[in-house]
């Protein structure tokens, strides 16, 4: 299937890295099948794959491993 965001190239089924943000702690998913676009990278994520994510997440289960990650904020100058 074309991509339809770019049109350019076709999207193929990989497996990814999901991560985001929950209580201000960064939670990953590992091997998550997606869609993704192999010009300019969109990614979608199917609707029963995104359920079991939530599930997953929501009931946090024992993860695999723990990581720890520097943070950084980005300073604006107005120069």
């Amino acid at each position: 299937m074309k991509c339809e965001v770019c049109g350019i190239a076709e999207r193929k089924e990989k497996l990814i890295r999901y991560s985001l943000m929950m209580d201000d702690k960064l939670v990953i998913v590992e091997n998550v099948p997606a869609s993704v676009c192999e010009s300019c990278g969109e990614t979608a994520i199917a609707p029963d794959v995104l359920e079991r994510l939530q599930e997953m997440i929501w009931h946090s289960p024992t993860p695999v491993k723990v990581l720890e990650a520097p943070v950084y904020e980005f300073e604006q100058s107005l120069a």
